[in-house]
This record gives C-alpha cells, sequence and structure tokens, in this order.
C-alpha cells in the first residue's frame, strides 16, 4: 500500500513496485485514523493521540474512547486488509505497518526534497529542478487535511518544507532555464505572499540576470514599502544587499528632466493568475512575431490579465524575429519592422522594459497620446510654453513619439473597445514613428490596422476554472470540498469559464454555499455583485461588465443582441435574420467584432457549412432582459418569428431522413433540437388553434429523430401534448382508469372478443382534411416512440379505440400507403392478438405500396413482415418467405442509401440464418447492422443487435460469448432506457446464470424482468418465458410443486406462432427435471419422448440438447432401456393439450422443498 497525506487521505494498491487502484476509505474518522496513523508510520500511536486525531475538541469523546478506536481500527482493517495495522504489545496502541519514506508520500516528499537541495548545493541545478519538481509533485493539497485537531506542529513542518523545496526549486529552474521560465510564477508567489522575502529576492535576481535593472530595482522598492506598511520592518539582509549590488552596477546617470517619482509603477497583482499556460506561451511567440497583437474577448474574460502576464515573462535577453530579408538581403519593401528593429540576432527583446497605459478612464479621444505618456513614466516631463501654461492634449502626441523614437519597449494599451477608431489611429503613428516600440491591446473589438495579428481570448478550460473557483473560495474563507464538485461544475459551466464572472462567485462563497450560487445563477446580475473595491467600477458587478459592452453598441445591434437571446444553443446568420425580420449581416457581424457573439468552430468534414453563432449564457440572459425590457409586443413577436422559422426547417429537413442525405439531416436536427424544443413550447404556450398545429407539425417531423436516438420519454410528452393541444387528447373517462400492460391488452381483447367499442370518439375524423392525417400520425408516432415510455401504459386504452376508426381509413385511403400510416392495419391486428390477420394485413399493404411506387415505405413494410411468423406453409417455407423479404428489404433501402433501413435488413436478415444455423453469416449481417448504427448514432438499436449476437453464440453452444455479448446488451438496454430489450436480456442473462449455478443473481434478474413486462410492447411469448424460468429456478431449489405450476401456465399461455418450432420445444423441455425431480419418473420419460417429436426438423441451442441428453442417461440407468423406449413412444403422440393433462397428473415426492 501506498498511502498519501499530502492532502485528502489517499490509499493505492501497489503490485510489484507499480500504481494500482485506489483503496477508499469511506468515513471521515475513519480518514483521521488513518491520517494519524501514516503520520508516524512504523511507530507505534497510542489510543489518547488516536482519539485526539479523529474527534474534534467541539465534540464529546465517547464513552467508552479504547473501545470506539479499537471499533475503527477493525474498519480500517476491513478496508486496507487484516495486516495493514498492527496492535502495540505494550501500550494498546496501535501501528501503521508502512516505511515513512518508502510508502508515505509526506516521506518520500521530505527524501526527495533533501536530495535535490544536495544536488542544488554540489552545483548540479538541472538534477535538483527534477527532483525537486518530483517531490512537489506529490502534494495534492493541504498536508494532514483530515485530522481532526489538525496537527498543527507537524502541518506547519510540512508547510515550511514545501515552501523551501519551492524556492529551491525556482533557483535550479533560474540557473537552467533562465529568467523567463520563473518571472511569472514568481510574480504570482510575490502577489500571493507580499511579506515573503525568498520570493521577492528570486524575482529580484531574475529581473537582474534578465537584464531588467531598473525593474528589478522597483521591485525593491516595493518590497521595501510592503514590509514597511505592513510589519514596520526594513527588508532583511539579502534583500538590503542584493539592492546594493544593484546600486553599483547601475551607474548610468539618470535624465535630469525625470524625477524618481517619474517612473512608471505597474499594477501589483495580489491574486494568482490561473491557468493559460498555452496561451501565455502562444502569446509570446505572436509578441516576437509581430508589432501589433490585439487580444479580443468578451468582458470578463481575463484579457488584461493574460496580456500583463505575457508581458512580464518576455525577457529581454531572447532573441527575436528578424525583418523578412529581400534578394539583395536588406528588408523586404513594405515590410514593418520587428519588434528588434535593426538589432542583430540574439540582442534583446525590450530592453526599455514594458509599460502599460489603461485606457478605460480615457473619455476624451484626444486625450489617449496623455494616458499614455502617464503609462510609460514621462508625466513629468511637462514642457510650458511663454505663458507657462500646461501643454494641451494635441501637443502630447510629438512628446510621446520624441520620448519612445529611440526607445525598445513592449507598450500594453489596456481597453481599447470604448475609443477604439481613435485607438487605431494612434496605434498607427505611434508604430510608424517608434520602430522599436511593440504594441499589445486589449479590446473586446480588434483595431483593424494594418499588420494587426488578433488574438481571440476565450473562457478558461473547465478544469482550470475549477481551479480558479478553488483557489479563489480558499482567499474567500470558505475552501472547497469533496461534495461540492458538482456544484463548482455547474457554477463555471454555466459562468461560461469567464473568469470575472467566477471570481464574483467566489466571492459570495463567504455566506453562500457553491450549491446556492449555482442554485440562483438564474439572477446573476443581482447575485455578482462583490468585486473588489480596487477594482474599475465596470468589472465590480456582473452587470456592470456587460452594460460597459451594451452602451458601445449602436441601435440596430442592440436589436438583433437582443432577439439573439430567443436562441438555445446556437444559431445562423439566416435563423438571426428570421427573428430580426430582415437581413442581419451587418449587425451580426459587428456583434462578432464585439466579442459579443461567438462563431463556433467550422465542421472539417463539410467545407461548405455554414458556420453556427452563441451568446455566452450570461450574454444571452442579459440581452433577454433587454428584450424583455422592450415590453410584450415586442417580445412576442421574436419568439413567434423564432418559431416559425424552425417550423419550416424540419419542414424541409424531414424528408431527407429517408435517402442519402440521412446523416446530414439528423446533424441538422440534432444540432437545433434545442430551439425545435423552444418553438414547440412557445406554440403550445400560446394556445391558439394555428400555433397548436403548427406544434403538431413539428413534433410529427421531429419523430424520426427521437425514434433513432432514443429520446423515448421525451417523444411521448411533446406527443401527448400536442395531441392534447389539437383536440385529440386522452379523456378523462379514460385517463381515470388503471394502466394496461401489453398481456393486459391482449387478454383484454380475447375477452371482449374483439368486438369494438360502444362509445363514440367525442370528435370526427375527416379522411381528406390534412390536419387530421397531422393528428393521425401523431397517434401512432406516440406509440412508436413511447413504446418504452412509463407513461405508456395509460395510453394503450385509448390508442385502442383511436385504431378501431382509423384502420378502416388506413386500409381503404391512400393514407394508408405512406409511414406512419401504414402501420395502422397491422398494429390493430398485433393488439388483438391476431398474428394470422396481422401477416394478412400485411400482405394486402406490401402489394398497395408495390402498386402505388412507393418504394421506401415498401422497403419498411416487407422488413416488419420478415419478422412476423406466418401461418401457411411447412416451417422451412415459412422461414424462405422471411429471408426472401429482409433480402428485398435490404436491397432497396442500400439502393436508397437509407442506412437506418440498412440497419433493420440486416438485423431481419441475420435472425432468419440463426434460425437456419448459419450463425458465421448473421455475425456478419450483425456487424454490417452495428455499423450503421453507430453512423446514425442510433443508441437505441445497438442492445437488441448484441442480443442477437448472444443469441447467435448460443446456438453454437458458445455460452462464454453469449453471456459477454447478453450482459453487454443488458447495460447498454439499462443505460438507455430501452425497457422491451432490458427485460429481454435480464431474462437471457438470468438463464445463463441459472445454467452456471448462480441461483440468486438469476432470481434477482428475473424479478426485475417481470417487473418491467409491464412496459413496452414485449409479444406474448415473454409471459411463457417469465413462467418457465421460474418453474426452472424452483426445480433447482427442489421446489417441485410450484415448479411445475409455472411451467403448466408457461404452456398454457402459449399461442400462435410459439406453438411449434424452437419457442415450444424449449417450454416442453424445460418441464423435464421438475417432472423427474418430484419422482414421476415414467411421466419425465414421456415427456422425453414429446420433446424428440416437437423438436424433430428445429434448430435447437446445444445447451437445452445437452440437459436433454443428460436427462435421457438419469431416467435411462433409473427405469432400463425397455422401460424407456416404451415410455418416450407413449409421449411422441402428445399434443399440447396431452402435455398439460400429464403435468396435472404427476404428483411430488414429500421430499419436494
Amino acid at each position: 500500500m501506498r498511502y498519501g497525506i499530502l492532502g485528502p487521505v489517499r490509499v493505492e494498491a501497489t503490485a510489484g513496485g507499480r500504481h494500482g487502484d485506489e483503496v477508499p476509505v469511506r468515513g471521515a474518522r475513519l480518514r483521521a485514523l488513518l491520517t494519524a496513523l501514516a503520520v508516524r508510520a512504523g511507530s507505534e500511536v497510542s489510543v489518547d493521540a488516536l482519539a485526539a486525531s479523529v474527534w474534534r475538541d467541539d465534540e464529546p469523546l465517547p464513552a467508552d474512547v479504547p473501545a470506539a478506536v479499537q471499533a475503527l481500527v477493525g474498519r480500517l482493517r476491513r478496508a486496507l486488509g487484516a495486516d495493514a495495522v498492527a496492535s502495540g504489545a505494550a501500550s494498546g496502541g496501535y501501528r501503521l505497518n508502512a516505511s515513512w519514506e518508502r510508502d508515505v508520500d509526506a516521506g518520500r516528499f521530505e527524501k526527495l526534497a533533501a536530495q535535490g537541495a544536495a544536488a542544488l548545493s554540489a552545483g548540479d541545478p538541472a538534477r535538483a529542478a527534477e527532483l525537486l519538481r518530483e517531490a512537489l509533485g506529490l502534494w495534492r493539497g493541504e498536508a494532514l487535511a483530515d485530522l481532526a485537531d489538525g496537527a498543527p506542529a507537524a502541518r506547519a513542518r510540512l508547510e515550511a518544507a514545501r515552501t523551501a523545496a519551492r524556492e529551491q526549486r525556482l533557483a535550479a529552474d533560474l540557473a537552467v532555464d533562465g529568467p523567463a521560465a520563473v518571472l511569472p510564477e514568481l510574480g504570482e508567489l510575490v502577489a500571493a505572499q507580499p511579506l515573503h522575502e525568498p520570493y521577492r529576492a528570486l524575482r529580484i535576481r531574475a529581473l537582474a540576470a534578465a537584464g531588467r535593472r531598473a525593474e528589478a530595482l522597483d521591485a525593491y522598492e516595493e518590497a521595501r514599502t510592503a514590509l514597511a506598511e505592513l510589519l514596520g520592518v526594513d527588508p532583511g539582509a539579502e534583500l538590503r544587499a542584493l539592492h546594493a549590488e544593484l546600486l553599483a552596477e547601475d551607474t548610468r546617470p539618470a535624465p535630469a528632466t525625470r524625477s524618481a517619482a517619474a517612473r512608471p509603477r505597474r499594477r501589483v497583482r495580489l491574486s494568482s493568475f490561473v491557468g493559460r499556460d498555452a496561451d501565455v506561451r502562444d502569446l509570446r511567440a505572436h509578441l516576437r512575431a509581430a508589432r501589433l497583437v490585439t487580444l479580443t474577448g468578451p468582458g470578463g474574460a481575463g484579457k488584461t490579465r493574460l496580456a500583463l502576464t505575457a508581458a512580464e515573462s518576455l525577457s529581454p535577453a531572447e532573441p527575436v524575429a528578424e525583418p523578412v530579408a529581400g534578394a539583395a538581403g536588406e528588408a523586404a519593401a513594405g515590410a514593418p519592422a520587428g519588434p528588434a528593429g535593426d538589432a542583430p540576432p540574439g540582442a534583446a527583446a525590450f530592453p526599455h522594459g514594458v509599460r502599460v497605459a489603461e485606457l478605460a478612464p480615457v473619455e476624451d479621444p484626444a486625450t489617449i497620446a496623455s494616458a499614455v505618456l502617464n503609462g510609460v513614466g514621462e508625466r513629468d516631463i511637462v514642457l510650458r510654453n511663454s505663458l507657462e501654461k500646461p501643454t494641451e492634449p494635441h501637443e502630447s502626441l510629438p512628446r510621446l513619439l520624441d520620448a519612445l523614437a529611440d526607445r525598445r519597449l513592449l507598450l500594453v494599451l489596456d481597453n481599447c473597445e470604448h475609443v477604439v477608431d481613435d485607438a487605431a489611429r494612434f496605434t498607427e503613428v505611434l508604430l510608424d514613428a517608434c520602430p522599436g516600440v511593440t504594441v499589445l491591446a486589449t479590446s473586446r473589438e480588434p483595431l483593424n490596422i494594418p499588420g494587426e495579428q488578433v488574438v481571440p481570448v476565450g473562457p478558461l478550460p473547465t478544469e482550470d476554472a475549477l481551479r480558479l473557483l478553488a483557489e479563489r473560495a480558499v482567499a474567500a474563507g470558505r475552501p472547497l470540498a469533496a461534495p461540492d464538485r458538482a456544484a463548482a461544475e455547474e457554477i463555471c459551466r454555466r459562468l461560461d469559464g469567464l473568469p470575472l464572472a467566477i471570481e464574483l462567485a467566489a466571492a459570495r462563497l463567504r455566506m453562500l454555499s457553491p450549491r446556492q450560487i449555482a442554485d440562483r445563477l438564474d439572477d446573476r446580475f443581482r447575485l455578482l455583485t462583490s468585486g473588489a473595491r480596487t477594482d474599475l467600477p465596470r468589472q465590480q458587478t456582473l452587470r456592470a461588465v456587460v452594460d460597459w459592452s451594451w452602451d458601445l453598441l449602436d441601435a440596430e445591434e442592440r436589436c438583433l443582441l437582443a432577439r439573439l437571446s430567443i436562441f438555445v444553443g446556437g444559431f445562423t446568420l439566416d435563423a438571426a435574420g428570421a427573428v430580426l425580420g430582415r437581413d442581419a449581416f451587418e449587425p451580426l457581424a459587428a456583434l462578432v467584432e464585439k466579442s459579443l457573439v461567438t462563431v463556433a468552430a467550422a465542421d472539417e468534414d463539410d467545407a461548405c457549412a455554414a458556420p453556427r453563432y452563441r451568446l455566452l449564457e450570461t450574454i444571452r440572459e442579459y440581452a433577454g432582459e433587454r428584450l424583455r425590457a422592450e415590453g410584450a409586443a415586442a417580445a412576442s413577436a421574436a419568439r413567434d418569428a423564432h418559431a416559425a422559422h424552425f417550423a419550416a426547417y424540419v419542414d424541409v429537413l424531414e424528408p431527407q431522413l429517408r435517402g442519402p442525405g440521412q446523416l446530414a439531416a439528423l446533424a441538422g436536427f440534432e444540432i437545433e433540437h434545442d430551439n425545435v424544443r423552444a418553438a414547440l413550447r412557445r406554440l403550445l404556450d400560446v394556445g391558439t388553434p394555428e400555433a397548436a398545429g403548427t406544434a403538431l407539425r413539428i413534433a410529427n417531423r421531429m419523430a424520426w429523430l427521437w425514434q433513432l436516438r432514443s429520446y423515448a420519454d421525451e417523444a411521448t410528452a411533446w406527443l401527448s401534448e400536442v395531441l392534447d393541444a389539437n383536440g385529440w387528447g386522452m379523456p378523462e373517462s379514460y385517463a381515470s382508469l388503471p394502466p394496461l400492460s401489453m398481456q393486459d391488452l391482449l387478454q383484454w381483447h380475447l375477452s371482449n372478443k374483439g368486438q369494438r367499442s360502444p362509445d363514440p370518439l367525442p370528435f370526427t375524423i375527416d379522411p381528406d382534411d390534412p390536419m387530421d392525417h397531422e393528428r393521425m400520425n401523431a397517434v401512432m408516432t406516440l406509440m412508436m416512440c413511447g413504446q418504452d415510455a412509463p407513461g405508456i401504459g395509460r395510453w394503450r386504452r385509448w390508442f385502442t379505440r383511436l385504431t378501431e376508426d382509423i384502420t378502416p381509413i388506413a386500409e381503404q385511403t391512400d393514407y394508408g400507403l405512406t409511414y406512419p400510416g401504414m402501420m395502422f392495419v397491422p398494429i390493430a391486428a398485433f393488439l388483438r392478438g391476431d398474428l394470422p390477420s396481422m401477416a394478412e394485413s400485411l400482405a394486402r399493404q406490401v402489394q398497395r405500396c408495390r402498386e402505388a411506387g412507393n418504394r421506401w415505405d415498401l422497403a419498411m413494410l416487407l422488413g416488419l413482415r420478415s419478422r412476423i411468423p406466418r401461418e401457411m406453409g411447412d416451417r422451412a417455407d415459412r422461414e424462405a418467405a422471411k429471408a426472401a423479404d429482409a433480402a428485398e428489404s435490404l436491397a432497396l433501402f442500400t439502393e436508397m442509401g437509407d442506412r437506418f433501413g440498412m440497419n433493420q435488413a440486416h438485423s431481419a436478415i441475420a435472425e432468419s440464418l440463426i434460425n437456419a444455423g448459419r450463425t458465421e453469416e448473421a455475425r456478419e449481417h450483425l456487424a454490417e447492422s452495428l455499423r450503421n448504427a453507430a453512423e446514425l448514432g442510433a443508441r437505441g438499436e445497438v442492445p437488441e443487435l448484441h442480443l442477437q449476437l448472444a443469441t447467435s453464440w448460443n446456438a453454437e453452444g458458445r455460452e462464454k460469448e453469449a453471456l459477454r455479448e447478453a450482459r453487454h446488451a443488458l447495460a447498454l438496454a439499462e443505460e438507455l432506457g430501452v425497457r422491451d430489450i432490458t427485460t429481454y436480456a435480464r431474462i437471457l442473462v438470468a438463464e445463463s446464470e441459472r445454467r452456471s449455478g448462480n441461483l440468486d443473481r438469476a432470481w434477482e434478474l428475473l424479478r426485475k424482468a417481470e417487473s418491467g413486462k409491464e412496459l413496452g410492447t414485449p409479444p406474448p411469448f415473454f409471459e411463457c418465458w417469465l413462467r418457465s424460468l421460474n418453474g426452472s429456478l424452483l426445480a433447482d431449489e427442489g421446489q417441485y410443486a410450484a415448479a411445475l405450476a409455472h411451467h403448466s401456465e408457461a404452456l398454457l399461455a402459449l399461442t400462435f406462432p410459439w406453438t411449434d418450432g424452437n419457442p415450444a420445444w424449449q417450454l416442453l423441455a424445460a418441464t423435464i427435471p421438475a417432472v423427474r425431480g418430484s419422482g414421476d419418473l415414467v411421466r419425465a420419460a414421456e415427456l422425453l419422448g414429446a420433446a424428440g417429436e416437437w423438436g424433430s426438423g428445429v434448430m435447437l441451442p446445444p445447451h437445452d440438447r445437452r440437459m436433454v441428453d443428460a436427462e435421457r442417461a438419469v431416467l435411462a440407468d433409473a427405469l432400463g432401456e425397455s422401460a424407456l423406449d416404451a415410455a418416450t413412444a407413449r409421449g411422441a403422440v402428445l399434443d399440447r393439450e396431452g402435455v398439460l393433462a400429464l403435468l396435472r397428473a404427476v404428483r411430488p415426492a414429500a421430499h419436494d422443498r
């Protein structure tokens, strides 16, 4: 075992020195106990010391402390193993059987840190950096985090060692990689711990090593001021010595025109910069290659922090890009000079440092040059005219250009968006006049001048956003714990990963839990109002951040942005124009430029795909407020336009679902699914007949997507609601009745002998009315999409009543020639339990579709018919006819390029092949089905295909492979909520578990299958199968009387088409062990004879054949061969009624349990 205490306690099993799986240690007291033992690994810890570490001071100790500790130790041994904790021999304490240096991360840390320090002292900084980085990598959080008493002394010792190791690692990195590698991190550490002198000393050394003596002196002054103001002390000896060295080296006289007070002071960051390591590297590369780089992004994205961090990390000692050379070796004509000007390779990048000009306070664009003068430290060079008046703003630009003409520095122009036009003109003049200056601008839109390199700044990645929230939570005094993870993820996701919004949320942790904050984000603009008092006013609340951007928009841009809030999950240019009521190109382009609308990544597989746009959630909520502020009429009109656009969208896209454009159409439906949901909700809320009719059409067009992508519950909800809105909802007289399972429905039909309902429908159906066609389509689609939905049982009675009036329309009019109307005729027969009639009706429908030339609908009907049993002809002829239908269906769907149809046809062919014993060929077709299902994203189809694979392996007697596939199918079906297949898979797996002797698991699966049989549309044979499996399990347990009752019920319920062939044989064969076990060997032998006859010419699974052969051997030993032969001959003539009579005659022996 390896133990981690540098963070929440962690245990990892190891094997052969390799890392293994984490061993869970559950419970706060158990974790505290383990931590207390691990701190003293290998040594005995007294009971009193352990109790102090487990129970907090404000908790009462147990009445019997030794017993309580002993109980905890027992639990710990059960978790880790009996040998993990040893009992003390003398004091009654306990000892963790582990080595401090080898098995506990804190011990390994101390060892590695000592080795790293020794390597650094020995002059090997590269090895030192490697060892120290490995040591620090062992830390996962606060040391000894699980101890109740906190162990302040031990924790302080470890934290001090960690700080020392970090200092030594930074010193080693400075020696190996140079100042650029450590300056960003040192800046963060100094901001986080301003009184820690070693960090300040390292930073000053790094700045000096980079040739930035002025900034190094500036850093010393910052340190001196902080120590004086906060502690009232002077810097320590190391800092003073560094200061003296810097002063001795810097012998250049200061310009007479510039006072010490004029030195520019960059902002001292008091909080760490989290994440964006790759962004910093990329930005540094851009700054080496271009003289103008502009960071763009929405308010609060962290543009300023990124700019300052990247700027500070640039070392003057690093080489920069050279100008492009022409044929004669000169700079190419017209090429802008790089940041190095004419400097030779290796020259300093920005020997005059980095300067920051904050433009946010600038209200008069004419004062931009003045603001920049202030930023570069030239404010005190004030020229006066003969009247001794200060220079006017228009005179600032010449002075600035003169001051920067010979300097090579990086100038950060922060927050340009509100003066973007003037800032662009100023920057162009500056870059032209000062060839050594590079500009890094931050703005919510580009400056749009030649040579500009635009770098968008997006939201933080998820893990960086979570880390930022966690760090700011610590600063707020409310560190996040493991149970807060889900709420923290929700906060970061709903705040779009925007750093400023996350920091504002973290500030609320002083009074709210993470879950409370997440739950209140619907009102985020009232919630997030606690920014730092020293921030700019527009950054102190989330609303102020967005207000700043809104105020910079013109009227048309505001109008569009407000209406874009209606979209859910993104939109296209055409959709934006639909809600605006006119061409949206210009205002949308402006909103993209101003970082209020983001452009989604292009589809690499479709070069012609139209780009999609979206609003960050924060912007969307703000825009929604602005739309509501325009008034109810404006908001209503925009939502109506949105609904109308997506109604037209699904009308155009739906026909493409049945051909070669199927994949693209499915993708189109899926990408706009959220918008279609919003349109449906809007139309149903309007409540007018016109809106309800449009909602009905949309729901029908969405049905194919809902079926393919397993949205059964959603389909049921929408279709039920649209039918209700269109007058075909379930009447109260039906809704008040209990739900019907499929078995109940079939029984109800049998008891009513197929008679029509005496109650007329509360409405009439017009066969020629297109809206009634839509209503009928929705009825059928509801039953097909929702067959697995939990609430479908209440719809079955109403659906059955509707089919009585709709089926004649489907039979007699063209309505029955296209999907889904064509399904009413066969399904009406199925609901009556009349499978012969179902086969006949399908034959008529197939012929009608052939005559009408409806190829797609014909292919669908052929595929359905290939799975329906037929009564006419012998078994071989029936199977051949089914195979022919499946093959024709596959050919038609292949010609049309319909992958879903091809998937269904391959599956039907595989079923016929399995029945014919051609299992290897069947698996080839199933592999094609799985490939098509994967391309379609039709995950709901996959569990059934794996069940077919299980059946194919069963047919070969390869139970291991069959069980693997059945278990996989069951897991997928449960995950996706495919309830029919879940029940079927549970029975298959239960049978396999029973044959393996795992009766408890088999019973568990059987009970689940029985509870789930009410859902979906299982065939009647399901009930027979369940009863038979019950009987077999009871017989395995010796309960023969109960077993025989279940087997009799199974055979009694057997109906066409399962009255012959494999299903009937399996039910019969399953009765033999129960009859033999009951002591009636002769009747068991007679059943054996019946099984031989029933199974003639039938493909029988090898495991069932083996079971029958074993029964024959047992009976031959008990009865003798001649008596067995006579009994089997008598049994060979038994039909189902004869078998049932035989079972009723069996009287189990007294030893029946």
